[in-house]
């Protein structure tokens, strides 16, 4: 079922390419390559995601050029 009725539940940068997950599912992470960031969320009891920060200046992905993927531990 979704958790809210527009079915969005956060937003992310440009260009989501890669989401991952911390092993005891506390905190969500994004990867918005168009945008050159990475989405930092905690998950709340409720399934919904709290926005904790971005980390910025990572270099937006042009031309097939820059990060790639993103792992979790």
């Amino acid at each position: 079922t979704l958790h809210d009725a527009s079915g969005v539940t956060a937003t992310t940068g440009a260009g989501s390419v890669d989401i991952a997950a911390t092993q005891d599912g506390q905190f969500l992470y994004e990867e918005a390559n168009g945008a050159g960031e990475i989405d930092e969320f905690h998950v709340n009891a409720d399934g919904s995601l709290s926005l904790l920060g971005t980390v910025a200046g990572l270099g937006a992905v042009t031309a097939g050029v820059g990060a790639e993927g993103l792992a979790v531990s």
